[in-house]
């Protein structure tokens, strides 16, 4: 369409700070998008000024008030500012919901690709996401002792106190991790990320970001069966077909992983917890398992990253699991020679990978 033009899509976004002092939206960190410091926001609305009158041009330093205080009481670091081509001719209004649409998708995966990075580089909740993500509320509980005379306040998730003898509570900093340009160049370039940061970008794989998304939702759910459910949901977006049963599905994570860590990464046991919880209702009572379902997706979806350029797509990867698996099976049958053959169609890594040190 010749009418097609380029259009920015400014998001509020928080959890994350660029500390550069010059703009640079003509080169985006992530090919179609950026992040620009919400004290940099003036040099934006600056390239609105033109030499002709105009409601713009005239109203720069209240656009640019507004723009830092558009969310009103809550607070942000910054904006996700993402680059989409549409059309504003005929129905203004559906064209614009449209163009936002699919700009909030592409947001929802960049900021899902941060956030698993952050974590899994710090082993920090660290939640980097649209200003709209945070309106989760807090889970408090409060526990008094008035034999001890003592109060203890837990905050799940983001943080805790611990009051003894009088009422007060600690001043927690805010929840902000500020990157140079380059800094987090080097975040997203790392060996052991680059291909799924590759992934994300570029857009290649959509099995691979929707699993990733799931996976920022377990880290970031409140509850502890949620989030366990939500980790191995991921896992089964990258190696379960529709229809298949549950002994195919952890035969793959076994090819995946390596036989020798099943007990490592207590795949037995995370699998029965969450069919107790999805068949039976039975809560998810210990934190640790939905750590470790946390541990296990995202190394699953490292795996899956690093052989998905072998592969047509998700199909084609878990019918050559389901045949590294059978091959196995009939291994002893085989002459020596033919087993080495067996092997060299191996298209994964398996430890070899350190996949589990990616997690320190």
């Amino acid at each position: 369409m010749k009418d097609l033009k380029e259009y920015w899509v400014f998001f509020p976004l928080k959890g994350i700070d660029i500390s550069a002092k010059d703009i640079e939206i003509e080169s985006p960190l992530f090919g179609d998008a950026t992040i620009i410091s919400k004290k940099n926001i003036k040099q934006i609305v600056e390239k609105l000024r033109s030499d002709k009158e105009s409601n713009f041009s005239n109203h720069l330093d209240e656009i640019s008030y507004m723009l830092k205080n558009i969310t009103f009481k809550e607070s942000f670091h910054s904006f996700l500012c993402v680059k989409r081509k549409g059309s504003l001719s005929g129905d203004k209004y559906d064209q614009i919901a449209s163009l936002k649409s699919h700009a909030k998708d592409r947001a929802y995966e960049i900021t899902a690709l941060l956030t698993l990075l952050i974590w899994a580089s710090n082993s920090i909740n660290h939640f980097v996401g649209l200003s709209e993500q945070f309106l989760r509320k807090t889970e408090v509980a409060t526990l008094f002792d008035f034999n001890e005379k003592s109060i203890s306040i837990s905050f799940t998730g983001d943080s805790s106190n611990i009051i003894s003898g009088r009422l007060g509570l600690n001043n927690g900093k805010e929840d902000l991790i500020v990157f140079t340009r380059a800094d987090l160049n080097s975040l997203l370039n790392e060996d052991r990320y680059r291909t799924l940061t590759e992934i994300v970008i570029n857009r290649k794989n959509k099995t691979v970001i929707q699993a990733c998304i799931k996976i920022v939702e377990a880290i970031h759910s409140l509850n502890t069966s949620t989030k366990l459910l939500d980790a191995i949901t991921a896992i089964e977006v990258l190696l379960l077909e529709q229809g298949e049963n549950y002994d195919k599905f952890k035969k793959r994570i076994e090819i995946l992983i390596g036989k020798d860590n099943v007990g490592r990464f207590r795949i037995d046991e995370l699998l029965k917890a969450r069919n107790f919880y999805v068949h039976r209702g039975d809560s998810v009572s210990n934190p640790n398992d939905a750590y470790d379902a946390i541990k296990l997706s995202f190394v699953c979806l490292i795996a899956i990253s690093n052989i998905s350029d072998n592969f047509k797509g998700k199909q084609s990867i878990v019918k050559y699991l389901d045949f590294i698996n059978e091959s196995e099976k009939v291994q002893s049958y085989f002459e020596e020679d033919d087993v080495k053959i067996l092997k060299n169609l191996n298209k994964h890594k398996l430890i070899e990978l350190n996949l589990y040190e990616i997690l320190k």
